[in-house]
């Protein structure tokens, strides 16, 4: 029998001792009483987790001897490699099996909390990095007010040859947008990138250290499941855009309508 730490821990239990387990004598007949039997512990494994505590096992044949059903089985254990395909894995099953009733657990199911967790997480992300970009997008205004100190001359001469108020507009309006529109293309680009190539990154660092930066002996899984919504990116490049022309605008106006610039047109 193999248990989890936290069970050996409790009943002070090591590798070698014996566990007696109380078992019913016949699942179809209640009124015989329960029996005992002694099984013997062959390893303790630690999750760091709560399964420490609820993680006990013993072989399929062990466990079809004792409760006297040979050659049965209660269910199976699925490993898919793409753990994000469950709901449509679940209806295949369900869809090859309409005859027979079925019980399907999924990790979902059964830490639902933690998936609670993750998706309340995810808010928590999505509003952090959008007050990340509306506080980038202020840098625009920094670069555009200070390219306006270094061109002085520049707009001063344009005036001179009789350039319009909208024409000076138009050009920081455009230069705004230009490098803003390059900074979202290549942080959309490189964000990708990263993203798809991560796990293989880590695993490159622990290789390169020799050091397990997301251990199986903390965690239930020792990788970081990503998965892109192009959706997403789509809208988050679209609000970061926005922002951009929002910000270009700004500045435009107020390059336009400073102190310095009337004082040329006067």
């Amino acid at each position: 029998m193999v248990i989890g730490s936290g069970i050996a821990k409790k009943l002070n239990l090591n590798i070698g001792d014996k566990l007696s387990i109380i078992i019913s004598n016949n699942l179809n007949n209640k009124f015989l009483l329960p029996r005992t039997i002694e099984l013997n512990v062959v390893d303790i494994i630690s999750f760091f987790s709560q399964l420490d505590y609820q993680f006990a096992v013993v072989s399929l044949s062990s466990a079809q001897k004792y409760l006297y059903r040979e050659n049965e089985i209660d269910g199976i254990s699925i490993n898919v490699k793409n753990i994000f395909n469950l709901e449509k894995i679940i209806k295949e099953i369900k869809k090859t099996n309409e005859k027979e009733q079925i019980k399907i657990e999924t990790w979902i199911s059964k830490y639902g909390y933690m998936y609670k967790d993750i998706n309340k997480i995810r808010i928590i992300v999505y509003l952090s990095m959008f007050l990340m970009i509306l506080i980038s997008s202020s840098s625009i205004i920094i670069i555009t007010t200070a390219l306006v100190k270094r061109k002085k001359k520049d707009i001063a001469m344009l005036y001179t040859l009789g350039a319009k108020k909208s024409f000076i507009y138009n050009i920081f309006l455009c230069n705004g947008i230009f490098y803003g529109s390059i900074g979202s293309t290549i942080g959309v680009i490189f964000g990708l990138i990263l993203s798809n190539n991560f796990n293989l990154i880590i695993k490159k660092i622990e290789n390169l250290f020799n050091f397990k930066i997301i251990s199986n002996k903390v965690y239930f899984i020792d990788f970081v499941p990503i998965k892109i919504f192009y959706i997403d990116i789509f809208f988050i490049f679209c609000f970061s855009f926005t922002l951009i022309c929002i910000s270009s605008l700004f500045s435009a106006i107020k390059i336009i309508n400073s102190n310095y610039i009337k004082s040329l047109i006067s």
